[in-house]
């Protein structure tokens, strides 16, 4: 007959023993934890008794009971209690004693520190017998089980992390003994990124030039503002955040809830020609850093274009009693001021017209003398511009008209990207520009390029309804700079203009202040880069030439290919011809031994 004994242990780290104790001829009483395993002699022996009590934690009563205080592991296994006196020996069937270790850590779980985006680990070993379960938990959420397992050694492993995986998280071991719970704080760690940023910026010399840019990340970003090439950090301030995270464009609110975003403004009160250039804003956290930059243009004052009528007033032909709009969008720096003449006459506002806050134009109840033509005028200290257009009223029932409304803005194309100065030589200049994004209800038919110089403050057209997008700008005059914009065209209307290229520097323009400020100079087309070494035909048609620089660095092809453009008068030629002129060009050349003009028209970069 066999007899088991079961025993939990308390949480402490079982130590090795060298072996089991052997108890031999003695009555065994094991109580482990209140409960016990007795049996009964009729004597137990002095040596024996010395056996038992060399352990600390063995105990043998009066009775003959035997007490294992504190039980190890070590004391698991069969115990049998022989009996003997000088009539003979008994030995009673074996007692199974099963010893449960209640769950212990071993390496008990920690505060960790981790990085959106990577991986991290929280720890929870433990140890136990029988081995205890282990059960994950995060308080007030949700494990991201997508992104989770339990690894090996029962630690929790999270890749990758997101913002809103930080929190507090539990892990329970338990068996039949006990069980015990220990928590960890994951603290996630967000790298800074650019929520909100100024865009390039252009201020009018004098003007106040304020720089703002928002950064988020968790912990809270250090926001800097500095310029391009310098070590010196911009006085700048902390700016509130309207409407917090949520009022920023790259905000998330499932993501970037645990997320600290911090705005820094650089505020100059007046700016100045040398306020021009590249700024930085940058932010830095324990979880790494960003940058961003921004270009600042700072436009003397007779630099400043007139005013631009984006959307100008169109014709329209209206029966009598009916309702007009003429509308009329302009932009300018300083803002401009708008006003309409009909018939050369200031239009005041009456009972029938009205004049909005955009500066459109209404007239209610259309008579006969509305008729005719309206000019929006928008003046400003840099000029004067005027766009026109003629009003028609008919009567509703007059026969063969046919009334015409103004055109849906949105059927017109949208305004083609800024033009892009490809060369430049101070007296003509190619200027590129490519398509319009969006181009209205019809193909887009053509471009009119308009163009203004320093001392003439007057919008001109340099090229009407061309259907290339290139055009070569002369002549021009060296000493001035100029702006050039561009419009698109289809079958039902004009777009709004394009951003304004700038064409030179003139004197005193903000293109020559930036070079000299660098200490960099302008390279005109009369002053040398290279020196010409040899120049043999190799053909009827192409020619072998070398050549030396003599300082700096010279972009020879990209600029040979736009200053053949311009002896060939090319403002009618399209892009794709280029090639083609570039190699006639070529053998005009060389064939009359014009060789020595290759070098003369290297221009620095």
């Amino acid at each position: 007959m066999r007899a088991g004994v079961g025993a939990s242990v308390p949480q402490r780290p079982p130590h090795k023993a060298s072996a089991k104790t052997q108890i031999q001829r003695c009555m065994i009483l094991a109580a482990i934890m209140h409960r016990s395993f007795r049996s009964h002699a009729h004597s137990i022996t002095g040596p024996c008794l010395r056996c038992v009590r060399e352990r600390v934690w063995v105990q043998v009563r009066e009775d003959g009971t035997l007490v294992i205080q504190e039980v190890l592991q070590t004391d698991e296994g069969e115990y049998v209690c022989e009996a003997s006196n000088p009539a003979g020996t008994r030995k009673s069937p074996p007692a199974i004693l099963d010893v449960i270790v209640a769950p212990f850590w071993v390496k008990a779980p920690r505060d960790v520190v981790g990085v959106a985006g990577k991986e991290v680990e929280i720890s929870c070993r433990v140890g136990g017998d029988p081995p205890p379960s282990i059960t994950w938990r995060k308080v007030g959420g949700r494990i991201p089980l997508g992104r989770m397992r339990v690894v090996r050694d029962r630690g929790l492993r999270v890749s990758p992390l997101r913002p809103d995986d930080a929190g507090v998280y539990l892990c329970k071991a338990a068996n039949r003994a006990a069980a015990i719970t220990a928590n960890a704080t994951l603290t996630v760690l967000t790298s800074p990124r650019v929520a909100e940023v100024p865009g390039d910026q252009e201020v009018e010399e004098g003007a106040p030039l304020t720089l703002s840019c928002a950064v988020q990340g968790f912990p809270a970003p250090l926001v800097y503002w500095t310029r391009e090439g310098s070590q010196t950090v911009l006085p700048a301030a902390r700016a509130p955040l309207e409407g917090g995270l949520a009022g920023l464009a790259s905000a998330n609110e499932e993501e970037d809830a645990h997320l600290e975003a911090v705005r820094m403004a650089y505020h100059v009160p007046r700016a100045a020609h040398h306020h021009s250039g590249r700024y930085i804003c940058g932010g830095v956290n324990s979880a790494g850093g960003v940058m961003t930059r921004v270009a600042v243009r700072v436009r003397p004052a007779h630099l400043l274009p007139p005013p631009i009528i984006s959307v100008p007033p169109a014709n329209q032909t209206l029966p009598e009693g009916g309702h007009a709009a003429l509308t009329c969008r302009v932009w300018g720096s300083p803002p401009p001021t708008v006003t309409w003449r009909h018939r050369g006459r200031l239009v005041t506002a009456t009972a029938r017209r009205k004049l909005l806050q955009d500066n459109t134009l209404t007239i209610e109840d259309l008579a006969f003398g509305d008729g005719g033509e309206y000019a929006c005028v928008a003046a400003s200290p840099r000029g004067v511009t005027e766009a026109r257009a003629l009003l028609q009223v008919a009567s509703p029932t007059a026969p063969g008209v046919v009334f015409l409304r103004a055109p849906d803005p949105d059927t017109a194309p949208g305004p083609p990207p800024t033009p892009t100065v490809r060369a430049s030589n101070g007296t003509a200049a190619v200027v590129t520009w490519e398509p319009p994004a969006r181009g209205g209800a019809s193909p887009v038919t053509g471009y009119t390029l308009e163009s203004y110089s320093s001392s003439e403050a007057v919008w001109r057209v340099a090229a009407a309804l061309t259907p290339l997008t290139a055009f070569t700008l002369a002549p021009l005059d060296p000493a001035e700079a100029y702006g050039v914009t561009v419009r698109a065209h289809n079958a039902h209307g004009v777009s709004e203009p394009s951003g304004i290229a700038e064409v030179g520097g003139g004197r005193g323009g903000w293109a020559q202040e930036r070079a000299q400020a660098k200490g960099e100079g302008l390279a005109g087309l009369q002053e040398s880069r290279v020196t010409l070494q040899d120049a043999v035909l190799t053909g009827p048609t192409s020619a072998k030439i070398l050549w030396q620089v003599s300082r700096g660095f010279c972009s020879f092809f990209y600029f040979y290919f736009f200053l053949f453009f311009f002896f060939l008068g090319g403002g009618s030629q399209s892009a794709s011809s280029w090639h083609c002129h570039i190699v006639l060009f070529l053998t005009t050349m060389i064939t009359k031994k014009f060789v020595m003009l290759f070098a003369a028209m290297i221009i620095q970069a």
